[in-house]
């Protein structure tokens, strides 16, 4: 098996960006209402171990990366997974598509532990040079 994966930049969705970032259990719960019922109890864990969504998406840090793996994969089941390193549909991508604007995914990125990561930039963060909206407004269809 290749160690090539999928590297993503994303930035929350405006009508997200408090939720993700909370702590409180009225916005955690407003998060799993809208995932799928069988990723559920492995999103709650791992909500419950990391405290808020961006956390969890956030793994660009190894360290942290693995040990997301490690609480999701005690509750992956053959149809339940938390990631894959295709397009298949997992927690991470239903996460990802449900609660952040995906800004670059870069496929065939290389990583040893052969797992997608990921790079949440907040709107703070990113910085935008004319050739940038340029670019950007050429590649809208």
């Amino acid at each position: 098996m290749s160690c090539l994966v999928n590297f993503y930049v994303v930035t929350p969705k405006k009508e997200w960006e408090d939720i993700i970032l909370s702590t409180e259990q009225k916005d955690r719960d407003l998060i799993l209402s809208q995932v799928p019922e069988k990723y559920r109890p492995m999103l709650e864990a791992l909500l419950t171990e990391f405290k808020c969504l961006n956390s969890i998406m956030d793994n660009r840090y190894q360290e942290v990366a693995l040990k997301i793996f490690d609480v999701a994969l005690e509750l992956e089941t053959e149809d339940t997974r938390f990631d894959t390193r295709y397009h298949d549909e997992s927690l991470f991508q239903i996460l990802r598509k449900t609660f952040y604007n995906t800004l670059a995914a870069i496929s065939n990125d290389f990583n040893w532990d052969k797992y997608n990561y990921c790079r949440v930039a907040s709107p703070e963060e990113l910085m935008l040079d004319e050739m940038d909206v340029i670019i950007n407004e050429r590649a809208v269809p």
